[in-house]
């Protein structure tokens, strides 16, 4: 989910609490609210769609979001005398998490914004998305990323995203498990640490 918490944690606030339902919803209302890009919450919207945390339908001039797995929170909690819950409810989660660890998946995707600075989803989130499993599924490190755009750079290749590095990546990360290049080559450590 990465940074697209905010605005979940927004629309959560503000849903139905009998049907899950936020009516009404616009982006540029949420980026005035939040003094946020309305081109970052869109992108958040979408990203939170692309991984079942909401769906979004279009009314005339706004959104509908519907938030998966949503129940009553009032149902959930028990009420003392203070109107204080005993206990919170349980996170709300989609039914389906995202193929792999988020962390690992956000971390490479972010790492791919910084080393490029392509702003994240450009493509499509679908594209991105798939783009960024196939380099957790072939096993593509942050040093394969870095040496993998450095060789297409020097061909002056055009980097369009994330599937733009991933044939060249799989190619160095083989270089480095099999011995064919140090992962603790200078100009790799320099860029993924710093001048030290």
């Amino acid at each position: 989910m990465g940074t697209a918490v905010w605005l979940y944690l927004y629309i959560l606030d503000r849903t139905n609490w009998e049907e899950g339902v936020l009516f009404e919803y616009r982006d540029q209302d949420v980026a005035d609210m939040l003094e946020i890009p309305k081109r970052t919450i869109r992108s958040w919207r979408q990203k939170l769609e692309t991984y079942g945390y909401i769906a979004c339908s279009q009314s005339l001039h706004s959104l509908k979001v519907f938030v998966h797995k949503w129940s009553d929170p009032r149902e959930k909690w028990e009420i003392n005398g203070s109107d204080k819950p005993d206990k919170f409810p349980p996170p709300l989660l989609p039914e389906e998490e995202p193929p792999t660890s988020p962390t690992k998946f956000s971390r490479l995707s972010l790492f791919f914004t910084q080393l490029t600075s392509i702003p994240e989803l450009t493509g499509g989130a679908e594209k991105w998305n798939k783009a960024i499993q196939s380099w957790i599924d072939a096993g593509i490190e942050e040093a394969d990323l870095i040496a993998a755009h450095k060789i297409l750079r020097q061909k002056k290749f055009t980097i369009l995203g994330p599937w733009s590095l991933t044939n060249t990546a799989i190619g160095e990360m083989s270089k480095r498990k099999t011995g064919q290049v140090s992962s603790t080559n200078p100009e790799v450590m320099s860029a993924l640490y710093g001048d030290k």
